[in-house]
Formats: C-alpha cells, structure tokens, sequence
C-alpha cells in the first residue's frame, strides 16, 4: 500500500503495479503537424540564399555563359598565326581551344569554316624560354617559357569582328630538363585565361 501511495505520488510508474501491455506504453504523442505556411518557408529558404550567394559573385560550377552572341557560338578554327618555327605549338593549341570550350558549354565546334556562324582565329604574339638565372659556371638554374597571343572571332558571314580577347601574356617557370612540362603548362595556362574571358569569368 506504501508503494501504491508513492505511485499516486509520482514515485514509482504505474505499470509497476498495473499490467499494461508494452505497445501501449511505447506509443509517443504524435508530433504536430506543420503549418503550410512553415513549410513553404523551410523550402524556400535554401533558394534564398542560394541567390544572395549568386548576386554576391559565387559560382557552383560551369554556367555556359558567354561573351558570344547566341547566333554566334558555332565556331570553327580559322586559323593560328605561329611566327615562331615550333611545330608542334599549332596542333597544341587546336586541341586546347577546342577541348576547353567545349568543356565549358561556351561554344559548340564544327569542323568545316561552312557549317559555321563565326571562326576563331589565334595570334601567337611571342613564345619563348629566355634564361633567367644562371650560376656562377654559367649553368642555367632557372628558365621562363613565355606565351603571348591574342584571339579574334569573327562574323563567318561578313567578316566583320564579333569579339576580340585582348592580348594575353602567360608565363610559366621552369629548372634545365624541364622544356617539354613548361611547354605544356604555359599553353594550357593560357588557353584557359582565354576560355575565362569567353565565359566571363575574370
């Protein structure tokens, strides 16, 4: 009888003394059902500050955005000005050009100047290694290939220029040994800044 009284007090819970099944003692309150008008501001939240991000200059990724007029973005390669006897530098940088644009949805290739609505041409203005440091035995320490150039779109109909990317200046350093990596480094370097400011994005 004690314990029943400490029960009534709120000692002891009252299953200790009165069989009731476990079902019923593991049920819990059902939760309140949320408000339509709590639930719409918990969905358009996430979008809220996604767009404080986007106006704050963010980016998530590759946009496809471009300088080009949307008339204008089936390109084709006209051509790449190389005054400098190196070879291999025009196949390098076709095959940058068109692999870069194309991975950042800014312009869609064809392959004959026809089929196109305006043609990219690059101008190498100066590609070279000049030694920058040398030792005291005159071995060189240190080199700096150098890739300058520009890019012209034009109109494939008339002629006339759509967009021009300013002249771009890229260097890359490098130590004896190491010509063919900064070759490939500084031209990838380069065709990129080119690719950011078809995409406006710098």
């Amino acid at each position: 009888m004690h314990r029943i009284g400490r029960a009534a007090a709120g000692l002891y819970p009252l299953w200790t003394f009165f069989p009731i099944p476990r079902t019923i003692r593991a049920m819990k309150t059902p939760a309140t059902p949320m408000s339509p008008a709590r639930a719409a501001a918990r969905a358009i939240l996430p979008l809220l500050v996604l767009l404080l991000l986007w106006g704050c200059g963010y980016s998530f990724g590759e946009s496809g955005q471009s300088v080009l007029p949307e008339r204008y973005r089936t390109l084709a390669i006209a051509g790449i000005e190389n005054p400098t006897t190196m070879s291999w530098l025009e196949p390098r940088l076709r095959k940058l050009l068109r692999d870069e644009l194309t991975r950042r949805g800014v312009v869609t290739w064809v392959d004959e100047q026809k089929d196109a609505d305006a043609l990219l041409s690059l101008r190498i203005i100066r590609y070279n290694r000049p030694t920058s440091v040398t030792g005291s035995s005159d071995e060189t320490l240190q080199s700096t290939a150098n890739f300058d150039f520009e890019a012209t779109v034009k109109s494939a109909l008339d002629g006339s220029v759509v967009w021009s990317s300013g002249r771009i200046d890229q260097s890359w350093p490098f130590f004896s040994g190491q010509e063919s990596e900064a070759d490939m480094e500084v031209t990838m370097l380069g065709i990129r800044r080119l690719a950011d400011r078809m995409a406006q994005n710098y």
